[in-house]
């Protein structure tokens, strides 16, 4: 295993709930990427039992495990961490989910990582309700992660998805660029859309032919339109992922929608047109 890009002095927190008693194989995928790249990786999970050859997965890369109620989405167990355990030696913090499935290297965004010094930063921004780097993917380094930890520390857990939204998803980004703190984003909206739309979801093909290592799982699962998503990343998510996470059956209702959602983006950005601006 190459470490040449493992920043010493960071921690990663990977937040992922089951349902099963095992760690989801494209789970594991996903932790075994990010052993090249950080020094403490942490697996934080709801609580249940795992199998035994799920501990010896975890024992053999140096991967630590803590579990948690499953309250407050994954920022709740960011905080559980976050307000429990000592941060004071990290260099680097990551924030990551299993929302998305991981279908290629991550090399591309730790030499990015590495080779600028932006304060905090992720793989793409969205600009619905107003900017914020997404969740699922997070980097914060230096004095910003006491920052980060003080925020988590004021906001507590949110049980309510909207206020989670709100206070975290979005309002963490917007607290620290008002500290004056500067923020990086490796796939900006602009590259691959002229309206400020959710990129992963709205515009998932431009990103992945720009070299976006990661599929959101829900356009494979609980999208309308699953069954055209899961055809058109059949190589890219492979045989095995699309076999374990079979699609939800889509409802005339939730097609009209989601399509009357995608008419907007697409053909208008009615959404948010005034809202990409640089940062």
């Amino acid at each position: 295993m190459n470490r040449s890009l493992v920043d010493p002095g960071s921690l990663c927190l990977f937040s992922s709930y089951s349902d099963q008693n095992s760690i989801p194989f494209w789970v594991k995928t996903y932790l075994e990427e990010l052993t090249s790249y950080i020094e403490t990786l942490v697996l934080l999970t709801n609580e249940r039992e795992l199998q035994e050859s799920d501990y010896q997965f975890l024992e053999t890369r140096n991967i630590e495990v803590r579990f948690y109620p499953n309250e407050g989405w994954d920022f709740g167990m960011w905080f559980r961490y976050l307000v429990s355990e000592n941060t004071s030696s990290c260099s680097s913090l990551f924030l990551i989910n299993d929302s998305n499935l991981l279908i290629g290297s991550l090399k591309n965004f730790f030499t990015w990582w590495k080779t600028h010094r932006f304060d905090f930063g992720g793989l793409t921004e969205n600009w619905e309700l107003a900017w914020h780097i997404q969740s699922f993917f997070l980097g914060f380094r230096g004095n910003t992660v006491e920052i980060v930890r003080q925020y988590f520390a004021k906001t507590g857990i949110l049980k309510d998805k909207v206020d989670a939204i709100l206070f975290y998803e979005i309002g963490l980004s917007r607290h620290l660029k008002s500290r004056g703190l500067t923020p990086g984003v490796l796939f900006p909206t602009s590259t691959v859309s002229p309206w400020g739309c959710d990129t992963s979801i709205y515009r998932p093909k431009r990103l992945i032919r720009r070299g976006y290592p990661l599929v959101k799982r829900s356009l494979i699962y609980r999208s309308s339109y699953a069954f055209y998503y899961r055809w058109i990343f059949r190589k890219e998510v492979g045989t095995q992922v699309l076999s374990a996470i079979r699609p939800m059956k889509p409802s005339l209702h939730g097609l009209f929608w989601e399509s009357l959602d995608r008419v907007l983006f697409y053909g208008f950005g009615w959404k948010s047109l005034p809202r990409i601006k640089p940062y």
